[in-house]
């Protein structure tokens, strides 16, 4: 058995309250305007990556951040839209002036 990830493709996620999450596929599943919503699912970002490769965060400044992808929380499968609160703060991952901020 290898314990190295394949470098798949994925989608990064970014919650309009700050929230990332990674998906483990490229797919994302269909929109039900019916179903119920839950608490940090309004998706404000959706890039296409790959497991093993890097996203670029734009601060307010212009300055441009590299995030590693593998170090993302990976949401699990579901057969409706993707919820974020799975997801781990952005601040986690990077650090900056508390004057900045992030911009989707």
């Amino acid at each position: 058995m290898s314990l190295e990830v394949a470098d798949d493709p994925c989608r990064v996620l970014l919650s309009s309250t700050g929230l990332l999450a990674r998906t483990a596929t490229a797919e994302l599943p269909p929109v039900d305007p019916d179903a119920a919503r839950a608490k940090h699912d309004v998706i404000v970002s959706a890039v296409a990556a790959t497991q093993r490769g890097d996203v670029g965060v734009v601060t307010s400044a212009g300055r441009l951040l590299r995030l590693a992808v593998i170090d993302l929380p990976q949401l699990p499968d579901t057969a409706s839209a993707p919820n974020l609160a799975g997801g781990a703060p952005l601040a986690e991952f990077l650090s900056w002036r508390r004057t900045r901020r992030w911009s989707a």
